[in-house]
């Protein structure tokens, strides 16, 4: 199950084990976003083989984007909660590592992550 195609914008959350494709267990199909909501897909076996998960929230203001991700569906338990996720934009292959690497866009680069902690709500406007 892909996100517009295989290149749309994707926000990839992982686990602080390894389990899923190359650690992460979730997809965000962010390049789906339809009437202010996106796909969430969650990994099936650890290879590049994905299942309906559920739908988040998603705004886009100027050149921010926001996503609201329920923590249970991210099987997050409740606050505090911590997970490690990673950008990924224009990927061209289906699964292989490299394709962080050496397709698209990344943020952050390579085999990094980005880190959130989060212990409360987040802003409201």
């Amino acid at each position: 199950m892909g996100c517009v195609g295989r290149h749309g914008l994707r926000l990839v959350k992982a686990t602080l084990h390894q389990t899923g494709w190359l650690g992460y267990d979730f997809r965000v199909c962010c390049g789906e976003a339809a009437g202010g909501r996106v796909r969430l897909l969650r990994n099936r076996g650890g290879g590049w083989d994905w299942e309906e998960a559920g739908h988040g929230d998603v705004r886009v203001k100027g050149n921010e984007l926001e996503l609201g991700l329920e923590l249970g569906v991210l099987g997050l338990d409740g606050l505090p909660a911590q997970f490690d996720f990673k950008w990924a934009d224009a990927l061209v292959g289906d699964g292989t590592w490299s394709d962080l690497t050496l397709n698209g866009d990344v943020a952050p680069n390579d085999r990094f992550n980005y880190r959130a902690m989060v212990d409360g709500p987040g802003p409201s406007e």
